[in-house]
């Protein structure tokens, strides 16, 4: 409890009057200062009286004395300090639970994210501070904490909903899941959160999206569901990355193994273009090439003799073309090496079919 005094002293008209001016505020938390924690311990501090009825009376108290004072100077600081009470008053309301449900985090991810949660993520750095590209779909994670406040309904199972504008509401990929305090989520299983898609055609620009979850069982009441969380996400516009295939017709140790295909360069690089920081690929050209040499040499450096041979006729082929292009080189399963699965550098890149 925060117990403050204020005693004003002013001239009236020609005379000096004194009055003091008391405000209590019983509250757990500052009123002005509610942070997404402060409102999460609200939740479970559950209390059996209105937090906020001293502000409620001190409003009415000084609505009451506004109506009967007529001195001008006295009625501007009670109109200020009205102004002062509503504000908290106001802050007060919305850190007070409407349900046993509450979002407590969301995760915004294309692929990989800075993300902390009950010790769960590296804490290098802020948590959804990874940059979002445009085109890619992107992944939320909903965290959500399940209280069991005797007031309200207590869900089993939690599920919800995303809305953004111009665009169908989004339902979770997942769940229902199951209701849980949010110390006992795990970051690392996907079922402890709800998770929602957002196309790739939709992450251009500064896209708003609101947040809801609820009882499934009960969705439309609002003892059953959370209060909305929205926040606005800025897809940045990356260059598709340009790939020049080249498939490699395997000849060496005594050994015919056909190259790969375009189809294959294609599904290899899937993996590659889902974890990655880019929104696609732009295919601008294909082409089979015959190798002879022996991948099972070692030495020499770079990824072993072997390998550099395979390595520097492909950048060969890259410096000859006058592109800017990635070439890729896609072995076909079978070639013999030794330990070494991949090699690349400088916008060249060599790896096994089904390898990306």
């Amino acid at each position: 409890m925060h117990r403050l005094s204020a005693t004003a002293s002013y001239p009236s008209w020609g005379t000096t009057r004194d009055k003091t001016l008391f405000v209590s505020i019983m509250s757990p938390f500052d009123a002005l200062d509610i942070s997404e924690r402060e409102q999460v311990e609200a939740n479970v501090i559950a209390p059996l009286v209105d937090p906020c009825q001293a502000l409620v009376d001190q409003l009415a108290d000084l609505q009451a004395d506004l109506q009967v004072e007529t001195d001008p100077f006295v009625r501007r600081l009670i109109i200020q300090q009205i102004a002062r009470v509503r504000a908290q008053l106001s802050a007060c309301r919305a850190a007070q639970p409407t349900s046993n449900l509450a979002i407590v985090g969301s995760e915004h991810t294309q692929a990989t994210q800075f993300f902390l949660f009950n010790g769960r993520g590296s804490g290098f750095a802020a948590n959804n501070t990874v940059p979002l590209v445009a085109d890619k779909d992107l992944m939320l994670r909903v965290y959500v904490n399940r209280t069991t406040l005797p007031q309200f309904p207590i869900p089993a199972s939690v599920t919800g909903q995303v809305t953004y504008a111009g665009h169908p509401d989004l339902v979770p990929i997942n769940g229902p899941i199951t209701g849980m305090p949010s110390s006992s989520i795990d970051r690392g299983n996907a079922n402890h959160t709800l998770n929602f898609r957002v196309p790739a055609g939709h992450c251009t620009g500064v896209v708003t999206f609101t947040m809801t979850v609820f009882d499934p069982a009960n969705p439309g009441n609002a003892a059953s569901r959370s209060k909305p969380v929205t926040f606005s996400a800025s897809f940045d516009s990356v260059p598709r990355v340009r790939i020049h295939g080249v498939l490699i017709h395997y000849t060496g140790r005594g050994l015919n193994i056909a190259a790969p295909t375009g189809v294959d360069l294609v599904n290899t690089l899937v993996w590659v273009g889902r974890v990655y920081p880019i929104s696609g690929f732009n295919y601008t050209a294909c082409e089979v090439v015959d190798f002879n040499g022996d991948l099972t040499v070692g030495g020499g450096g770079g990824c072993g003799t072997g390998w550099n041979q395979l390595f520097n006729m492909l950048w060969n082929m890259r410096a000859a073309s006058g592109t800017n292009d990635v070439f890729v080189g896609l072995l076909p399963n079978g070639v013999p090496t030794s330990g070494v699965i991949g090699c690349g550098g400088g916008g060249v890149a060599i790896a096994y079919n089904g390898g990306g």
